[in-house]
């Protein structure tokens, strides 16, 4: 696994700095806050999701991925 390199870049006004590895794809960096409130992770989906039936099982599901990356990022180092 290639080492994580210092990124720094301004999207639409927003500044963006952290480190990644370097085959990460663009919209990967931009996304991921490790630990996203349900208020966050419901205004991300918002465009791309309806809200029917299953949509709050969707946001417990991301959640829930969002805990497991976290952790598996901790442990990876």
């Amino acid at each position: 696994m290639p080492e994580p390199i210092p990124i720094r870049l301004t999207v639409n006004g927003e500044r963006f700095e952290k480190r990644c590895e370097p085959r990460k794809l663009l919209v990967d960096f931009l996304r991921l806050n490790p630990s996203p409130t349900e208020q966050e992770i419901r205004e991300a989906i918002s465009a791309v999701l309806c809200r029917c039936t299953g949509y709050r099982d969707i946001v417990r599901s991301i959640a829930a991925a969002a805990d497991k990356m976290r952790m598996s990022s901790a442990v990876t180092g």
